[in-house]
């Protein structure tokens, strides 16, 4: 089905499309009257010169400094200061009104930023703009005061570990200086050594021999003592070692004091950035030629939302409005189109009781069309299948059935539509007898379980309905041995059609499509496209090859309803008849 384009929308709900365009133009013109002449506050700030803009610091590229001075102006720290400092001078702001209703521009090329501020009040919109202006000076100064902060908190941090590092050195110094007489004693101690010794070799009486041995040991103990100290000196490294270390450490703790001192002379000097400050002046701005822009605004707004309301309802509610829309959706070819024809309750089969008819022939043409598909692909049997009830397709399966019959074919209708055996009723008198059922389940033989509608001059037309026995329809068509039936049927006949159930409400109508070898789907004028959206998917999902579809119900067209006088060389003057009971029972 072809998408509806915007102008045929636009014409089809001409009404709303009018009537929502011009409600939003009236109200857009009436808020805009009531609503109450406004005032905008402008201030202008001129920033300091990158360049100079610290004493003893870096400075920031004048390139950026515009652009990063202006996401402070527009950052939510500053509005809400700029509320609260507007608040103190007695004008009640919040955060939300100061973003909401401020804007910030800059001019190319230089430092110039400028703010203003709209509001229904002169006097507040000034002062919330100079508030801005304060806000983000004492923004600025806040936020250098916490840098220096914490500049100053990790110079506090280097230099207490500088001065850890300090008097490491300066106690190793010490105790090498300590250890400078060592060696002098380990001379004074050698000659004591030599001197017990000697006395030792010159003493006989064992108990001063007794007492200059416990000397010796003594002697020799503190002897290695004192080597043992030299040896901690020698591996400890040389004093000119520590002294270095002493000489880097100290010139890096008076670098430190000296970036103390810069930082607090920055931070007595330095300014928030401005270099100038024009402060806030208010003009009004009336509501004039405001008011015919707001009503165009409405109007063009209101068009476009009933544009696309109209849209919405048209694509939601589509529908088929001619025999050619359902290919695109279905992607299967157009087979043929059945006219709406009057008294169908009446007379349900044109083909046989009105044969000259235009709808008789449509379905003469159907039949021709499915023959001309069927033949091509090498197919014997077709089931009818539809989205819903009510859509006509068991009167298309019987009097398709009546058309291909006429031409001469041996043809068997199923009517496995369980519930209705609506086809079943039109074709055949006494039309609850043996049938599907009772062949399956081996109740009845084949000829038992068909009704004969004989056609008078040529072909044959058979009829094979529900049955006599009592099934469930999802099981029975479950049985394997319906496959079997189905081959057989395609050997004793030219064209087997099967009326199944309506698709979309029937679950066991799949199952009944698989058995035929192709399907042809019915579209009744006027149905809803997304029901043949829904049935493509299902038939996607079968898998059974689709022939076609035949367009029901289409609208009568001038100059088709009159063709009997042509008709007479392909039906004769007796036309189409059916054979009665008497003659089928023969």
């Amino acid at each position: 089905m072809t998408q509806k384009g915007v102008l045929e929308t636009a014409w089809r709900y001409r009404r709303l499309v009018v009537l929502v365009t011009l409600i939003f133009g009236f109200g857009a013109a009436y808020l805009t009257m009531s609503r109450p002449n406004s005032y905008v506050a402008h201030a202008t700030v001129v920033l300091q010169d990158p360049d100079v803009n610290t004493v003893l610091g870096v400075a920031e590229s004048s390139d950026r400094v515009v652009a990063n001075q202006l996401e402070v102006f527009r950052s939510g720290l500053a509005a809400a200061e700029a509320a609260e400092i507007a608040s103190l001078e007695g004008f009640e702001v919040t955060e939300s009104d100061v973003v909401r209703n401020t804007t910030f521009t800059t001019l190319r090329g230089t430092d110039v930023i400028a703010v203003a501020y709209a509001d229904e009040d002169a006097d507040r919109a000034v002062a919330v703009a100079n508030s801005i202006i304060a806000a983000y000076d004492q923004v600025q100064r806040d936020q250098r005061r916490s840098d220096n902060a914490n500049v100053l908190k990790r110079l506090d941090s280097a230099e207490a570990l500088l001065l850890s590092d300090l008097n490491e050195v300066q106690r190793q110094i010490s105790e090498i200086r300590a250890t400078r007489a060592i060696g002098e004693q380990i001379e004074d101690t050698l000659n004591r050594v030599a001197a017990v010794q000697s006395r030792l070799l010159d003493e006989n009486d064992p108990e001063a021999r007794s007492v200059l041995t416990d000397e010796l040991s003594d002697l020799q103990l503190q002897m290695e003592s004192l080597r043992l100290a030299a040896t901690i000196e020698a591996e400890s490294g040389a004093l000119a070692g520590l002294l270095e270390s002493r000489d880097r450490l100290q010139p890096q703790l008076a670098s430190i004091d000296d970036r103390r001192t810069e930082l607090e002379i920055e931070a007595a000097v330095e300014g928030s950035g401005i270099a100038f400050f024009s402060p806030a002046t208010s003009t009004e701005v009336t509501t004039g030629s405001g008011l015919v822009l707001s009503t165009l605004g409405g109007m063009l707004l209101g068009g476009l939302l009933a544009l696309g309301l109209a849209y919405a309802l048209v694509n939601w509610r589509r529908q088929f409005d001619s025999s050619t829309e359902p290919e695109s959706i279905l992607d299967a070819p157009f087979l043929a189109e059945i006219p709406r024809w009057s008294g169908t309750a009446k007379l349900p089969l044109p083909v046989r009781d009105d044969p000259r008819s235009t709808v008789a022939e449509a379905f003469r043409f159907a039949s021709a069309t499915i023959d001309i598909r069927m033949g091509n692909d090498q197919f014997k049997s077709v089931n009818f299948i539809s989205a819903k009830t009510g859509e006509g397709k068991s009167t298309l399966v019987a009097n398709t059935a009546l058309a291909s019959a006429r031409t001469g074919k041996r043809v068997l209708l199923v009517d496995a539509d369980f519930g209705s055996q609506a086809s079943s009723k039109l074709l055949v008198d006494g039309w609850d007898r043996p049938g599907m059922t009772d062949l399956v389940l081996d109740k009845a033989d084949l000829q038992s379980s068909v009704s004969v509608a004989a056609l008078r001059d040529a072909g044959t037309l058979h009829v094979m309905g529900r049955g006599t026995q009592n099934v469930t329809a999802p099981d029975f068509f479950a049985n394997p041995r319906l496959e079997d039936l189905m081959s057989r049927l395609e050997s004793l006949y030219d064209l087997v059609l099967i009326d199944g159930p309506p698709l979309l409400q029937v679950a066991y109508a799949s199952t009944i499509a698989r058995l035929a070898d192709a399907l042809v789907i019915v579209v009744p004028h006027g149905s809803r496209g997304r029901h043949a959206d829904e049935l493509s998917k299902r038939v996607k999902l079968i898998e059974t090859p689709v022939i076609g579809y035949l367009y029901n119900q289409g609208p009568r067209k001038a100059g088709r309803d009159t063709s009997g006088g042509s008709m007479k060389d392909i039906l004769g003057d007796q036309g189409l008849t059916v054979a009665g009971p008497a003659e089928r029972a023969r």
